[in-house]
């Protein structure tokens, strides 16, 4: 937790509210090694997983000592996105640098044929656009609030000065980059290797593992994804997506609702994720609760296409 501090970040911009880092602090809490998933390390095949910052998935200020987290936001000023908004904007030449205090965001590019392609997902502790202030050169993606956000922005200059001035700030954002690089290495694995059903549960299961929080019927996903959302993010046909998530729903392995899925069976889940020899056994629907004639979970699906997955 960071220790209240007498200034108040943004005090020096005219016009900006004054924030207390300690208000800043107690959204973005620490993660324990007890808050991350393993599937199939339970009695109830979960365990924690906070949307706080996590080192594991490279968000940013996880990788921050409180020292390091006070410089930064002491120079960056509060800003507020309402869902739908812009933060940045794909051929945007503006540097500016955001790091994401509260809420989720969506980080996408368009192509040449008009096709959207969404890269993920990024929550409380992210930074934004980090790139273009490293670089210089126009933003590539464009990012848009998925609910309301907060984020403390800084001028690509103030970030680039903050990388010489902290060794440890540089080091987080090498770390952060690795893991994107990383993310997108898998993803380009995955599509070679696996059919559409396994790529969703694949995407399914790292959701999990970077965006899931613990509930007594599983892992809840609390991200306003579509099925739209999901098959851009795999490189497959949205109605494809739907099939494949429709069959996981019939086995109770997974229900989806507006805004969140719900993983009821992480560890058949995963066994699929992984093409394990067992998966058609794992497949079944587990015990007496469900029958063959009345499968669990809800059978329709949305046609549209921007229906929650």
């Amino acid at each position: 937790m960071l220790n209240r501090v007498k200034g108040r970040a943004g005090a020096s911009r005219a016009g900006e509210p004054a924030v207390e880092l300690s208000q800043v602090s107690a959204a973005i809490p620490r993660r324990t090694a007890s808050e991350h998933v393993h599937y199939g390390h339970s009695a109830r095949e979960t365990s924690a997983v906070s949307t706080a910052a996590n080192p594991d998935q490279g968000a940013f200020l996880a990788y921050l000592a409180d020292a390091d987290r006070e410089y930064l936001f002491a120079r960056g000023t509060r800003r507020q996105f309402r869902a739908n908004d812009a933060v940045v904007m794909q051929g945007d030449p503006s540097d500016h640098v955001h790091v994401l205090v509260s809420g989720w965001v969506r980080v996408s590019s368009i192509v040449e044929d008009g096709r959207e392609v969404l890269f993920g997902l990024r929550g409380p502790g992210e930074v934004l656009g980090d790139l273009a202030a490293v670089t210089g050169l126009p933003r590539t993606a464009s990012v848009r609030a998925i609910e309301p956000c907060t984020v403390f922005q800084l001028t690509g200059a103030e970030f680039v000065d903050a990388l010489h001035a902290r060794p440890a700030i540089a080091i987080a954002t090498i770390k952060t980059v690795a893991v994107r690089l990383r993310a997108a290495e898998l993803a380009r694995i995955d599509s070679a290797a696996f059919d559409v059903s396994r790529r969703v549960a694949v995407h399914l299961v790292r959701l999990a593992e970077e965006h899931g929080r613990r509930v007594r019927e599983g892992v809840v996903i609390e991200a306003a994804l579509s099925q739209a959302d999901i098959a851009a993010q795999i490189g497959a046909a949205r109605r494809t997506v739907a099939r494949a998530l429709a069959m996981l729903r019939q086995r109770g392995i997974v229900e989806t609702g507006r805004r969140r899925i719900l993983i009821r069976r992480p560890r058949v889940l995963r066994a699929f994720a992984r093409s394990e020899a067992d998966t058609e056994a794992a497949l079944r629907p587990p015990g007496p609760t469900y029958s063959s004639s009345a499968p669990p979970g809800p059978t329709s699906t949305s046609t549209g296409s921007s229906a929650p997955c």
